[in-house]
């Protein structure tokens, strides 16, 4: 038979536990609130995928890229569903790298090629994802589209080499002016 001790002990432990449950929700709930908001406000692309690179979660900004309405629709889909296989394939290759070596790549300038054959560029951060007790079970990432700096840099490059081309025209110009100058002064000379 209970005693109002014991009694009084259980309703504190379930107290308890409901006080310490309810804490817990309330910090998963803000933590979920955080990441969701992130998510989608972030005007770069950012991604979670799980060990075969099939994404997990994904940012608006990168759903409204791949072409999709909602970022759910990506889940269980890997770059090879939305990129040309060339592109599709290095994204990969640098994803099995980071899951096999644990290693971080930061700043990698991608050229992404696109099913249509277009090409964008991206900065490209990429992570690991672990799970509580360290253990790899993905990789994260974020891209920022730098395509605009990339055409200018390229466009910039291709002013560089018609200036050194003009550039050796009008060397070849000014050798050829002091030759023709040498010339007529010998001819006058004689």
């Amino acid at each position: 038979m209970l005693t109002v001790a014991g009694i009084f002990l259980m309703t504190c432990v379930v107290l308890g536990l409901v006080i310490v449950v309810s804490l817990a929700d309330r910090r998963f709930w803000t933590e979920r609130q955080l990441l969701d908001a992130f998510l989608e406000h972030i005007p770069d692309r950012v991604y979670f995928k799980d060990l075969e690179s099939r994404f997990l979660r994904i940012s608006r900004s990168k759903a409204l890229t791949l072409g999709l309405e909602r970022p759910e629709e990506a889940i269980g889909m890997s770059d090879a569903d939305h990129f040309h296989s060339q592109h599709a394939a290095a994204a990969l290759a640098d994803e099995q790298e980071i899951i096999r070596t644990g290693k971080t790549m930061v700043g990698k300038e991608e050229e992404v090629i696109w099913p249509d054959g277009h090409s964008t560029w991206a900065l490209v951060n990429k992570a690991p994802l672990r799970d509580r007790r360290g253990q790899i079970v993905g990789t994260m990432g974020i891209s920022h589209d730098i395509t605009a700096k990339k055409l200018i840099e390229m466009e910039v490059a291709q002013k560089g080499i018609e200036l050194a081309r003009s550039n050796v025209a009008l060397e070849h110009w000014r050798k050829w002016r002091r030759r023709r100058a040498r010339r007529r002064e010998t001819f006058w000379r004689i």
